[in-house]
């Protein structure tokens, strides 16, 4: 049995589906909002009507954006809920209590990673980054104001222009920040201490990152400059679960009349974990580290059932 599409449910779905600019760590905590309407759409079913209507939130979720590991942990935090040893009362006040914890936990996490990135990049001067990931921001924020010597430099990316929206995030800066056109990364790279990005996922041998990353991880490494990759746990799921297919985006985005020609206009790409250094709330890791860390199984980002606080 499945339940009536319940309309505010719908709406939050729709809100992060159509959503191509935010990042991955915004859609997600608008996902939040799904806990307490779960919680009063369970308050007034039945028991039997339960475990189907879990399923089906859990399967949309992971559909929403197959790319995005955030959405994957979420879908298993809900899946936990449908194996019959939690009775509805249980769930109903694990799912009101959710958004509130899970917020407490993320934000544990950003905290110590923000605070191991400040500390592997003391003595820098210039930092180079791609795309628009809020943890990198705002580690920026803090590393940017600690220094108005210091500077950023932040690629276009194309074909959305996240960078564009990330110097513009912090535009009440004193620090020089410049854009640069995507193909400019290596008139730069000499010029810069490190890399610093975020990604959408990461899995055991590799990550999923805004387009163009690879390019920048390959120039990077023959200019002997590291790249770090900051993350946190919900960003980790192990490569069975992922389900990224990567599509064609609409050409008009690219702004041309292609009349007589294709336009590849993709948004996101696979690269390697060896061409990064990774800064988790663990600490700093490299690929090794990563392989072990799913080996562990200490990916789960919400173990926790009836108590999430």
């Amino acid at each position: 049995m499945r339940l009536h599409p319940d309309p505010v449910i719908d709406r939050i779905f729709q809100s992060i589906a159509k959503d191509n600019v935010s990042g991955a760590s915004v859609l997600f905590k608008r996902a939040f909002e799904l806990f307490p309407r779960m919680a009063e759409i369970l308050s007034q079913q039945e028991d039997r009507e339960l475990k189907p209507f879990l399923q089906d939130v859990a399967k949309k979720l992971v559909d929403l954006q197959p790319g995005m590991a955030p959405f994957v942990h979420l879908a298993r935090y809900i899946d936990n809920f449908t194996s019959g040893k939690f009775d509805k009362n249980v769930i109903m006040n694990a799912f009101r209590a959710f958004p509130l914890a899970a917020d407490r936990l993320i934000e544990k996490q950003k905290r110590a990673i923000v605070k191991t990135a400040l500390n592997e990049t003391a003595g820098m001067r210039r930092i180079l980054t791609h795309s628009r990931s809020s943890l990198v921001e705002r580690f920026l924020r803090e590393w940017l104001g600690a220094d108005r010597k210091r500077e950023v430099f932040a690629t276009e990316s194309r074909p959305v222009g996240e960078g564009v929206q990330l110097l513009e995030a912090l535009q009440e800066l004193p620090n020089r920040k410049t854009l640069l056109v995507d193909d400019a990364r290596s008139l730069i790279m000499p010029k810069i201490d490190a890399v610093v990005i975020g990604a959408d996922r990461i899995c055991e041998q590799n990550l999923l990152n805004k387009i163009g990353t690879l390019a920048l991880a390959l120039l990077a490494r023959e200019m002997n400059k590291p790249v770090f990759v900051l993350a946190d746990g919900s960003k980790m799921i192990p490569a069975k679960l992922c389900q990224h297919k990567e599509r064609f985006h609409p050409p008009e985005e690219i702004q041309l009349k292609a009349n007589r020609f294709e336009i590849m206009n993709l948004y996101f790409e696979e690269v390697p974990n060896s061409f990064f250094r990774f800064i988790t709330a663990d600490g700093v890791a490299n690929a090794r580290d990563i392989r072990a860390h799913f080996r562990q199984g200490r990916w789960e980002m919400f173990c926790f059932e009836t108590d999430p606080d």
